[in-house]
């Protein structure tokens, strides 16, 4: 069964993942462009080599989480910018599929039951915000619940 391990650091959230043929990949969020404040998520071997852009996409891609031999992101890719929602992807970047309409904040992300649910923080509008919601990612819609607990504004 493949497993994915998540290593913390001061400057990065490195996601370790078993990727194909029992590769050891580790992915990580890279700032493309200053200009066009441009993030992509790359992954390269456990040595260092074979790096490779797996999102390559104007806009912000940034990798917060992974479930077995999945990686789960934010994205503007297709709206606004800085608005993000989320995505999923396997560690080559295939199969992007994206998991809920539910605005998410740029902000860390966990799961529970055994990865079927997401606890991610998101936004209903422009006044709620920085609430805590639970997103089902196994089957059916993939739309979040009410919001479980909102945190005080910074």
């Amino acid at each position: 069964m493949q497993k994915i391990v998540m290593l913390l650091s001061c400057f990065l959230l490195p996601v370790i993942c078993l990727a194909q043929n029992n590769i050891y990949k580790v992915a990580y969020n890279v700032y493309q462009d200053t200009a066009n404040d441009n993030y992509d998520i790359y992954t390269m071997n456990m040595d260092g080599s074979n790096k490779k852009n797996i999102t390559n996409t104007p806009g912000v891609e940034w990798v917060y989480y992974a479930w077995q031999d999945k990686l789960y992101f934010i994205s503007d890719r297709d709206t606004c910018h800085r608005c993000y929602f989320l995505y999923r992807m396997d560690a080559n970047g295939n199969h992007v599929k994206k998991i809920s309409t539910l605005q998410l904040e740029d902000s860390w992300m966990d799961s529970r039951n055994n990865g079927t649910e997401l606890i991610v923080t998101g936004r209903k509008g422009k006044e709620l915000r920085n609430q805590l919601f639970i997103i089902n990612i196994t089957n059916g819609p993939q739309t979040a619940q009410a919001p479980v607990f909102v945190l005080p504004p910074y």
